[in-house]
């Protein structure tokens, strides 16, 4: 039997027909309508179904829904809304052209996009679950959650209202004023901002040409504070130069809505599936088990720990820890330190690399410090030696342009002229510096109770590594240039 009605304002009437009392077969709490134009009521064999169009407003617990056409499944307790629908609780608004409400369970459900608003919080997906009983929202497809100063875009994603905490999964972007976040899945906290990354992270500092990856990163903006596992690798881009390793970006493509990212003059996209435009740039890289970055308004300091590797373009170094002061230009290396530039290393208890301009202007190594350098490419087992407790390493222009040791110095020199080899000099003294020119040694000054020998080639009777020093070092395990891929931008 059909009953159709039409209303004015008697909400008070809709209530008495449509408020069922919970029982112990119903114990959930009844939607309750408070409002709507005009009612359609039908009783089929799937139970009692009423439609209300225009204006339509239902109450449950705590939660007001409103929309512009309802059909309420009383058996159920569910009701199924339509157009400019919204769903308020406390400071939250949910809406949607389409949502399906349970109220046993409290779950509100839009198939046709939905969007929430909390606070100065906004969430939006293509598909969206929201508990009004727990105050979780799940939101799946071309989610973006955005406040006064994040952004995230993710393929999924769940909203705790309650904690104010948002977990992220599947292509996850993370923007804020300083930094942006790619992963596989991301935690964030609205109330610190705090971050956690996991999954292929990759982090684009946007002051400047910064890159970090690794498997998991924990960012507290609060504090200032960064920490990095699972391969950590951190990638500075000094200069275009032709001379370095290949690193490819995908090209945004003019028919393209992803959103473009201005790099070196040029527009990129975020996604891999575009052309790629390649370029060489001149890189640092340093890469450990684990990385930590602390930052102040005048420091910004990385501690790399364990497995340390640097490459650079004429720079290679180990150790066991690293910490690179970005903003004074200087890298510490500690713990079994070695230091690779061209063909000279330099080893020592601790390594000191200062920078000016993102250029060497000084290596230093302290404490049982060696250098060697493998200058005669024609006999690669003479190798020239120096030690020290204190060397100093200058460098001008890329270029070594003097050696200075000082504290029980000793050096061992292969003499060659241009036609031919010409001995051997070993010497020892308080202090010694040697002159260079093109980065080619031409002299060397012996200074305080200098001893020594020199040991022309036709006497010269063993091999070459009979004259070396008794703490002579070489390494050929120098760290290897990685395939630097920046999939993100």
């Amino acid at each position: 039997m059909n009953i159709k009605l039409t209303i004015l304002i008697v909400s008070s009437l809709f209530t008495v027909l449509l408020a069922q009392r919970p029982t112990k077969e119903n114990p959930s709490q009844p939607i309750i309508l408070r409002n709507a134009d005009s009612l359609i009521g039908t009783k089929t064999e799937f139970g009692n179904i009423r439609e209300f169009i225009g204006n339509v407003i239902f109450e449950h617990s705590n939660v007001i829904v409103r929309g512009d056409r309802a059909i309420h499944y009383i058996d159920d307790n569910k009701a199924e809304l339509n157009g400019n629908v919204e769903i308020v609780q406390d400071d939250m608004i949910l809406q949607s052209d389409q949502i399906f409400y349970d109220g046993s369970t409290g779950i509100a459900q839009s198939p046709k996009g939905v969007k929430i608003k909390d606070k100065n919080a906004n969430l939006k997906a293509d598909f969206g679950e929201y508990n009004t009983k727990t105050q979780i929202a799940d939101f799946k497809n071309n989610v973006t959650i955005t406040d006064d100063t994040v952004s995230i875009r993710s393929d999924a994603a769940k909203y705790f209202k309650k904690t104010r905490m948002s977990y992220a999964s599947g292509n996850v972007r993370i923007e804020d004023d300083s930094t942006v976040i790619l992963a596989d899945f991301i935690e964030y906290n609205r109330n610190d901002r705090q971050s956690n990354a996991y999954g292929n992270v990759f982090i684009k500092a946007k002051l400047q040409q910064i890159y970090l990856t690794g498997d998991t990163v924990l960012n507290y903006p609060s504090e200032k504070y960064t920490i990095a596992y699972g391969n950590p690798t951190l990638i500075q881009i000094d200069t275009v130069d032709k001379r370095n390793e290949e690193l490819s970006l995908p090209e945004i493509n003019s028919k393209s809505n992803d959103q473009p990212v201005l790099f070196n003059g040029r527009y990129y996209a975020l996604k891999e599936d575009r052309k790629t435009f390649s370029f060489r740039l001149d890189t640092i890289i340093i890469s450990a088990d684990t990385m930590e970055a602390f930052r102040s308004a005048d420091r910004e300091l990385y501690y790399f720990k364990s497995n340390v590797q640097i490459v650079g373009t004429n720079i290679k170094g180990k150790s066991d820890l690293v910490i690179y002061d970005r903003i004074q230009e200087q890298v510490d290396l500690f713990g079994l330190p070695i230091v690779w530039y061209d063909s000279t290393q330099i080893n020592g208890d601790t390594l000191k690399v200062k920078l000016k301009d993102k250029k060497i202007r000084e290596i230093s190594a302290l404490g049982n410090a060696f250098t060697a350098s493998r200058d005669d490419t024609l006999n690669p087992t003479r190798i020239n030696q120096i030690f020290g407790q204190r060397i100093v390493i200058k460098f001008e222009n890329d270029t070594i342009n003097g050696v200075f040791s000082y504290g029980d110095a000793k050096s061992l020199y292969f003499l060659r002229s241009e036609d031919s080899e010409e001995g051997v000099s070993r010497y020892g003294c308080d202090s010694l510096f040697v002159e260079f020119k093109e980065g080619k040694a031409i002299k060397i000054h012996w200074l305080g109770s200098v001893v020594g020998e020199y040991i022309p080639e036709n006497i010269l009777s063993v091999s070459s590594e009979y004259y070396f020093l008794p703490n002579f070092k070489w390494n050929e395990k120098k760290p290897q240039r990685k395939q630097i891929k920046l999939k993100y931008i």
